[in-house]
């Protein structure tokens, strides 16, 4: 039981609901005000709060707050819970950076929604340097993904996240593609800044060295040379158009909670469903590259979930 989530609350029912719906897959600490559950984050390693708005002492948007400002914990996600939440009382918590603002009343009629929003937080929280503008880059990421995977289906979601990551990392081009049942890569959307003219590279990735070698190792790679090193997909493309900077991120098929069992490692027997490519003709940065790879993989447990219902 590797996760521990933290749930602050003066209202001990709210502890005794909390406890029997995450307890079987998370091991939750229990605490009734603000200041002990400070105590707990200096002792333990906490990967989600859940805390109350409305406490004696240091409430719930005071807690967030002070959290936000600590250099080691602010970026532990906190779920803010109250029994009626006002538009303003959610600005505000979002703003001092809660990751969300949860109905109380609501989850208790529909656990499954609390299991959802804590799988999603804690799959899409992806630590990276503080370098520049990255870490506000991955907040709008996340934000959207959050908000892209209650309200969409697969394909659609799929070309959101093209579009977003197209846009946050000034790319070139875009593509992800399906891998079938049978092995059959399909593509499902491409963007770009210079036309393939209708070049659809999934007919030709079979025999893509880089995707053999992909398939076989399952890891994400980064290449600012691809001309050189002799690596990357859609070779004549790129060196058409000169985009010798290419990620390529192998999706998985293992559900959130699959990988959030298996410490956000993918299953060795999990079969590839999937993949991105990203081109540009700037060089990427190892931050950049930890950034994307991760969100993607991550994110990727989230596509495998919504891709099985389709």
């Amino acid at each position: 039981m590797d996760y521990q989530i933290l749930v602050i609350d003066d209202d001990k029912p709210m502890h005794i609901f909390i406890d029997k719906v995450l307890s079987d897959d998370y091991k939750v600490i229990h605490v009734y005000d603000a200041q002990e559950g400070i105590d707990i984050l200096s002792k333990e390693p906490i990967n989600l709060v859940i805390a109350d708005i409305y406490m004696p002492g240091l409430n719930g948007l005071d807690f967030v707050q002070v959290l936000k400002k600590d250099s080691l914990k602010k970026q532990i996600p906190v779920l803010v819970m109250s029994n009626l939440p006002t538009e303003e009382k959610k600005k505000k918590a979002l703003d001092y950076g809660a990751a969300e603002v949860i109905n109380k009343s609501e989850v208790i009629n529909n656990h499954d929604e609390l299991l959802e929003t804590i799988k999603l937080q804690l799959i899409t929280n992806v630590v990276v340097p503080e370098v520049g503008d990255l870490v506000q880059r991955k907040n709008r990421l996340i934000k959207k993904i959050m908000s892209d995977a209650r309200n969409s289906d697969f394909q659609t979601l799929v070309k959101d996240l093209c579009r977003d990551i197209f846009e946050q990392f000034n790319l070139d081009y875009i593509a992800f593609c399906e891998i079938t049942g049978d092995g059959v890569p399909q593509l499902i959307c491409d963007l770009y800044n210079y036309s393939p003219n209708g070049y659809d590279f999934s007919k030709d990735l079979l025999n893509e060295e880089t995707f053999i070698r992909l398939q076989s190792e399952g890891e994400a790679y980064l290449s600012n040379n691809v001309f050189g090193e002799g690596e990357g997909i859609m070779q004549e493309y790129s060196k058409k158009y000169d985009l010798s900077s290419e990620i390529t991120v192998p999706l998985f098929a293992a559900d959130e909670k699959r990988l959030l069992m298996n410490k956000m490692k993918v299953p060795e027997d999990a079969e590839m469903f999937g993949l991105f490519v990203l081109k540009r003709n700037k060089l990427f940065t190892t931050e950049e590259y930890q950034m994307v790879s991760r969100l993607l993989v991550q994110t990727g447990s989230v596509l495998w979930r919504m891709h099985s219902k389709s």
